[in-house]
């Protein structure tokens, strides 16, 4: 079954079976499908259409203790090429892996990270509030930990959130009102409010 969750305009994170929706492609006006997760593999009929197909497992090499912190500053620097170039194109962007989105959004809070300077905390919190179910692993954490410090000092900036920039600010109000929303769900007291459920993944098979 297709799964797809959009984290913000023109940015959506998909399963295999999204990938593979078409009619989700073109309705979304994706010009790009990045796959986070090697090991699978998935017809690239869209080709055709305008769609580019892309691999970059950041995840993947920032786990990976063999491979230079260069190497992997540079992969994460090419994935912030790409997403600002559809951003300036006007095309979406599907990140997509097999079936657990976990490699996705850890490709979203690196891109955040580096284009925002965000804290690691609140970039995963923002992230959780588009995939309530996301849960990364103690090294995956560190991992993000260790590039916000190389950033900050790569770029002579703090890793504090500056919501002077009007998307920032979209993508943290959008946060803080889906927490507000769960406290809500949470109170007895409170009337039953709108809720959309954006799912949880599992692990690929």
């Amino acid at each position: 079954v297709a799964e797809a969750c959009k984290v913000k305009d023109a940015l959506f994170l998909g399963n295999v079976m999204a990938v593979q929706d078409a009619t989700f492609v073109v309705m979304n006006k994706i010009g790009y499908c990045i796959k986070c997760q090697t090991g699978f593999t998935v017809p690239q009929t869209l080709r055709r259409v305008g769609v580019t197909y892309a691999v970059m497992n950041l995840l993947g090499a920032f786990l990976d203790p063999t491979l230079p912190i260069e190497t992997k500053d540079q992969l994460l620097e090419k994935f912030h090429s790409l997403i600002e170039s559809a951003s300036d194109q006007g095309v979406g962007v599907l990140l997509y892996s097999f079936d657990d989105l976990t490699w996705c959004c850890f490709s979203v809070v690196a891109f955040w990270l580096r284009k925002y300077r965000w804290t690691v905390a609140h970039a995963i919190r923002v992230m959780t509030s588009r995939r309530p179910a996301l849960q990364f692993t103690s090294e995956a954490v560190s991992e993000l930990q260790s590039l916000a410090t190389r950033l900050a000092k790569k770029y002579g900036g703090t890793t504090e959130m500056d919501l002077s920039n009007e998307e920032e600010k979209i993508l943290t109000n959008t946060c803080n009102n889906a927490q507000r929303l769960g406290s809500r769900e949470t109170d007895p007291t409170s009337s039953p409010p709108f809720h959309d459920d954006t799912g949880g993944g599992s692990s690929p098979a």
